[in-house]
């Protein structure tokens, strides 16, 4: 997770820091107690998570279309691609 230059290696550390972002602001709670749609709902409503929203739309827009086995030629979705 730490290797700088390659973006696969790049996720786990900017969760991290959004994470301290929302324990910072006191807003954790929000993602512990609800689902993520109703967490994300309130997030966004809320003044003080401001930084920890600009924070999340910066890391959908890097990373939001990576996922598992994004790279298996076995994967039969990338069957499709040709």
């Amino acid at each position: 997770m730490g290797l700088p230059g390659i973006l696969s290696a790049e996720g786990g550390p900017a969760l991290w820091q959004m994470a301290q972002e929302l324990r910072k602001q006191g807003l954790n709670r929000i993602l512990l107690d609800n689902s993520p749609a109703a967490a994300l709902v309130l997030l966004r409503e809320k003044p003080e998570a401001e930084s920890f929203n600009k924070q999340l739309e910066s890391f959908l827009q890097r990373h939001g279309h990576r996922c598992p086995n994004e790279l298996e030629m076995l994967n039969p979705q990338l069957g499709r691609i040709a």
